[in-house]
């Protein structure tokens, strides 16, 4: 007989997610709109890096946003009030909204650099921040569309447990395990 302990799948790499709602409150109060546009962008739609520095004026249109993502699939994307009030403080001096005062458009590494100056991270962060936040309101297959997978298994990596949120379904309300002395 084996009394040997099982062997447990580590996981190669724990994403520690930040909260979306605190990386919004610091998005809102970057005075630079262009900054702050292009990181809502990624914190509140979901949206790669390079999604949001190909976006054209053309391809916004009313509330909507066209989306062109990897392996040239198109989505929509509703705008919030905080997206249209940014994006109406924006000059329109080129055929992409993210340029430099030459018109030329952004590259990755500026958004790179604003990302890691703003919020001390990565811009990736932010699409996981956004899918994470998004399972909290919305069904799995709803957040896959928002992102633009076609494989529901990739939209799975993007979505995280918050470890303050596990810890009280533990400790408060008895699950997992839990004993449940702290119910509410």
């Amino acid at each position: 007989m084996d009394n040997s302990k099982p062997k447990v799948k580590i996981p190669q790499k724990i994403i520690d997610v930040p909260k979306w709602k605190e990386m919004d409150v610091e998005i809102e109060s970057i005075k630079d709109v262009q900054i702050r546009l292009a990181l809502r962008l990624m914190l509140h739609c979901g949206l790669r890096a390079s999604e949001v520095l190909n976006l054209r004026w053309t391809d916004i249109s009313g509330d909507y946003m066209l989306i062109r993502g990897k392996g040239g699939k198109e989505r929509m994307l509703p705008l919030s009030e905080a997206l249209k009030l940014d994006l109406s403080g924006m000059q329109q001096k080129s055929t992409y909204v993210f340029c430099n005062k030459n018109g030329k458009q952004r590259s990755r590494t500026w958004l790179w650099r604003k990302t890691k100056t703003y919020l001390g991270t990565h811009p990736h962060i932010l699409r996981h921040a956004f899918a994470t936040e998004l399972t909290n309101y919305a069904d799995i297959r709803v957040v896959q569309e928002s992102l633009g997978h076609s494989d529901i298994t990739t939209t799975q990596r993007y979505t995280h447990v918050y470890k303050d949120a596990l810890k009280i379904l533990v400790e408060e309300k008895g699950l997992l395990g839990g004993d449940g002395k702290d119910e509410i």
